[in-house]
């Protein structure tokens, strides 16, 4: 197999190997130096990035393969998959129920205890937009939305009582 580089010497070019990974790097006269690499899943989401400084991060997509519902950096597929139990393509194709059942950030809470290792996870209402995010410190944050899918506010708790802030909409 052999690949398509785009770009010219000194410049960025992109390197379209055979499989299912694009690379983005340098031609010099000392040859191909990769920046960085991308892998992805069969619905053609991103799955996997490393950077040039060797760093992978792990992205998985939910809700039948629509929104990213995890980042988890300094991990590997197979690490990740580990953590949840399958492969991570297999959770692009449940929907927002099963997603939600799954208990996802538990999972990979649980399994990269002590590891250094940073996870973002989110949630959606399909159509209307993010619900919540937890970033590695694991402290959530929620998004409410009035009956026009407008964000209303974003809070700490689900309950709405510690607002970080709130967005009025006047209609006319």
């Amino acid at each position: 197999g052999g690949q398509i580089l785009f770009g010219q010497k000194g410049q960025s070019r992109v390197a379209f190997p055979d499989g299912d990974s694009v690379y983005i790097g340098a031609y010099s006269d000392t040859g191909y130096k990769p920046v960085w690499s991308r892998e992805y899943t069969p619905r053609g989401n991103v799955s996997r990035v490393i950077g040039q400084d060797n760093v992978s991060t792990v992205c998985l997509w939910s809700y039948n393969g629509k929104y990213p519902v995890a980042q988890i950096v300094n991990a590997t597929t197979s690490e990740v998959a580990s953590a949840i139990g399958m492969p991570i393509y297999t959770l692009e194709n449940y929907g927002k129920a099963s997603f939600e059942a799954l208990g996802l950030r538990q999972r990979l809470d649980d399994y990269f205890t002590g590891k250094p290792v940073l996870i973002t996870t989110c949630t959606y209402t399909p159509l209307v937009g993010i619900t919540s995010v937890t970033q590695p410190d694991k402290l959530p944050v929620y998004f409410e939305y009035d009956a026009f899918g407008n964000l209303r506010s974003s809070s700490y708790n689900l309950d709405g009582t510690e607002i970080i802030n709130q967005f009025d909409i006047n209609y006319r």
